[in-house]
């Protein structure tokens, strides 16, 4: 970026999407360092929608055979 603001059509979305990308990582770390217990159950959850999700788009194709 060399200190200066993206030019062109996109370039300001490209700054912001730079910017909140960055937040956005700044939050997560700001959680795990603060709450790390509370972190991890989150993660958990989250691995356990996925995997329910998973089974459940596995059944029903094994269904329509």
């Amino acid at each position: 970026m060399n200190g200066q603001f993206p030019t062109g059509q996109n370039g300001w979305a490209v700054y912001v999407k730079r910017v909140l990308t960055l937040v956005g990582v700044a939050l997560v770390l700001f959680l795990i360092i603060t709450n790390p217990g509370g972190a991890s159950s989150s993660v958990q959850n989250i691995g356990n929608i996925l995997y329910d999700a998973a089974q459940s788009v596995s059944t029903f194709f094994t269904n329509l055979v």
